[in-house]
């Protein structure tokens, strides 16, 4: 593959994905994506070209196969961006407060870009507006997208500025006017998501859309970077399930499930932080290499903690001196001390921070391989590596190990949910009722997991997909001979590639 085609293939993807850029540790080429039908167009003819070239060059490099999953699934994203735009995971709000947080200031000292993407917002938002009018949404997701306005207006109307960061690390005041353009785009969305609740499904409006079937395919390939059948998905997901299934009934009844949530946030808090230096100081027990770049436990923003999981990751950046920041979520339901290991390993280390920051420091790697996230790599990864505590010499209480358990299954039980939302038509109260009886995870945080996944079709299928494909690799080098830190360097030195790499070399 030319470095060419690489290079315009990773320029488009980030021209329609410009917070993957900054996610990478870049500057976005354009300071939002294209919603309006015409830019739309001319990306699909442009998605159309590259991927002809793709299907054209000549060989069987890894470069072009991972350049053409990111092309495909950017295409799909841009062709159906009006369907579900108004979310609280993907949506402009969410990566509106994330990008202050995470911006590329190596990149931008003066934060002059970072003033032109705020500039740009209100012009995008009345585009997101006229774009989505008329477009059928989710009642719950529409609900949890306006709690997600009503908190970033609240803040800025109250003087608290939280998109103000990169000025504040500039050493500059926040130009005349920004904020004010910023509480006007909100408005707009405000106005559009009221307006669209009406109309809204009570759960997924996949299953109602003619064209249902063939967006669920693409969303399927997307978050599992393979193309599998609803079918396939609940079967494998009810086997991992079976696997697990009497040891955490053992383990509930005994009790660890009711251990009462933490009392404060903060607590909660330092309890990751505790965990979490121990995970760091037993990393070299399961890697050869380790990552320069540290990671810190910080607070998870108010925007995302009203509406977010009990914890996210931010990539590091060694370029613009930015650690990785492991994210928990101090709003209430407070989590509960078994969820404390599994989201410190797959959020921190060997999850997410070890996975993206040897990334991040391999300059070796094609870029495209090192820029551009897989999330079926990524995420199955993370939940791969919550199974590494006996190699890490980490001493488990039946407390840690029904928590362990739990996640395990909150995965698994994802593949037969997403499907049933999206294809069989499930209720929220249905696939409720499901992730509650099979991993006991409080009802009301299983509600927000529940109005994730139909935010976000298929990338909760990454997940569970992942772990296994990544577990046959892993468990094949080492039947070769291979040490499991040596095998596990050496996964990590691919890059992100999709899971279909792995299963044709396993």
């Amino acid at each position: 593959m030319s470095h060419d085609l690489a290079q315009r293939c990773l320029t488009f993807v980030w021209e329609n994905q410009p917070d993957a850029a900054v996610e990478a540790g870049h500057l976005p080429p354009v300071p939002w994506e294209a919603v309006n039908r015409e830019r739309r167009a001319a990306a699909l003819a442009k998605a159309d070209e590259l991927i002809a070239e793709l299907r054209a060059a000549p060989g069987d490099d890894p470069v072009t196969a991972v350049a053409l999953y990111h092309v495909t699934c950017t295409r799909s994203l841009v062709a159906r961006c009006d369907i579900g735009i108004l979310n609280h995971m993907t949506g402009p709000v969410g990566r509106l407060a994330w990008a202050a947080d995470m911006w590329p200031m190596g990149l931008d000292p003066a934060a002059e870009r970072f003033a032109e993407r705020l500039a740009a917002f209100p012009a995008y938002c009345d585009e997101v507006a006229a774009e989505v009018a008329g477009t059928q949404g989710s009642r719950p997701v529409l609900e949890a997208f306006l709690a997600q306005v009503d908190s970033l207006i609240g803040d800025l109307r109250a003087g608290k500025e939280p998109l103000s960061r990169p000025f504040t690390d500039a050493g500059r005041e926040v130009p005349a006017g920004l904020m004010d353009g910023a509480l006007a785009g909100l408005t707009t969305l405000r106005e559009v998501a009221v307006a669209a609740l009406p109309s809204a499904a009570e759960a997924s409006p996949m299953p109602g859309r003619p064209d249902g079937a063939e967006w669920y395919a693409e969303a399927t390939y997307t978050g599992a970077s393979l193309a599998l059948t609803p079918d396939e998905l609940e079967k494998l997901g009810r086997q991992i399930l079976d696997r697990s299934r009497a040891r955490f009934i053992q383990l509930r009844d005994e009790g660890y499930a009711d251990v009462p949530a933490f009392a404060t946030g903060n607590d909660y808090l330092e309890r990751v932080r505790v965990v979490h230096a121990r995970l760091v100081e037993a990393l070299p027990r399961i890697i050869d290499t380790v990552p320069e770049t540290p990671s810190e436990v910080v607070a998870m923003p108010e925007a995302h903690a009203l509406v977010g999981p009990p914890a996210f990751y931010g990539p590091s950046s060694k370029a613009n001196g930015r650690p990785g920041y492991l994210y928990v979520n101090g709003s209430e339901p407070h989590a509960r001390e078994w969820e404390v290991l599994p989201l410190a390993m797959h959020e921190g280390v060997p999850g997410h921070h070890l996975q993206l920051a040897l990334l991040d420091e391999n300059e070796a790697l094609p870029e495209v391989l090192r820029l551009l996230m897989v999330n079926a790599f990524t995420e199955g990864w993370a939940v791969y590596s919550e199974r590494l505590t006996a190699e890490m010499g980490i001493e488990v209480s039946p407390l840690e190990e029904f928590g362990l358990l739990a996640h395990q299954r909150w995965r698994a039980a994802r593949l037969v949910i997403d499907v049933g939302l999206h294809v069989r038509g499930w209720s929220i109260d249905e696939a409720v009722a499901f992730m509650v009886a099979e991993v006991g995870i409080d009802p009301e945080a299983v509600r927000r997991e529940v109005v994730r996944y139909v935010a976000w079709p298929g990338q909760a299928l990454g997940y569970a997909v992942g772990a296994e494909i990544i577990a046959d690799w892993v468990a094949a080098r080492v039947r070769d001979g291979v040490p499991l830190a040596t095998a596990h360097a050496e996964l990590l030195r691919m890059g992100s590639v999709p899971l279909s790499s792995l299963k044709g070399s396993s």
